[in-house]
C-alpha cells in the first residue's frame, strides 16, 4: 500500500508543479496585458478629452454671443433668442465677462475644480462689424 500510494504521489507532485508553473506563467501574462489594456485606456481617454474640450469651448463661444446677441432688439435678437431655447440643456456657467485690448490679454488657463473643468481668461473673438452691437447688448444684460 505503501508502495502504491508513493507512486501516485511520483506521479501527481511533477502534474501539480506543471500546472502551478502554468498558472504563473498565465498570471504574469495577464498583468502585463492589463498594464498595456490601461495604457491604451488612458491614451484614448485623453484623447477624447482633448477633443471633447475643444467642441466644448466652440459651443461655449457660440453660447456666449447668442445669450449677448438675444439681449438685442430685432430679428437678431429673436435668431439668437430662438436657438438659445433650442439648446437650452446647454448653458456653461458665465462668471464674468470683460473687455481687454489685445495687448492687455490675460493667459488663458485650464483647470479641474471639483470635477469641473473651468477655463479662466477665455478669449472670444467676434467680426468687428458686430463688436459695437454686442458689446451694447451684453451692457444693458443682467445674465453676467
Amino acid at each position: 500500500m505503501k508502495l502504491k500510494t508513493f507512486r501516485i504521489w511520483l506521479f501527481l507532485l511533477p502534474l501539480v508543479a506543471v500546472i502551478g508553473v502554468m498558472l504563473f506563467v498565465q498570471s504574469t501574462n495577464n498583468q502585463k496585458e492589463l498594464e498595456q489594456q490601461r495604457i491604451r485606456i488612458i491614451t484614448s481617454l485623453s484623447r477624447d478629452v482633448q477633443s471633447a474640450l475643444s467642441d466644448y469651448v466652440a459651443r461655449s463661444e457660440a453660447y456666449i454671443l447668442r445669450k449677448g446677441f438675444a439681449e438685442e432688439d430685432g430679428s437678431l435678437g429673436e435668431a439668437a433668442g430662438d436657438v438659445n431655447e433650442f439648446q437650452k440643456g446647454f448653458a456653461p456657467e458665465l462668471i464674468q465677462l470683460r473687455y481687454h485690448q489685445k495687448e492687455s490679454l490675460p493667459e488663458e488657463t485650464l483647470f479641474l475644480d471639483k470635477g469641473k473643468v473651468k477655463v479662466r481668461f477665455k478669449r472670444i473673438q467676434f467680426p468687428s462689424e458686430i463688436k459695437e452691437r454686442f458689446y451694447e447688448a451684453v451692457e444693458s444684460a443682467d445674465w453676467i
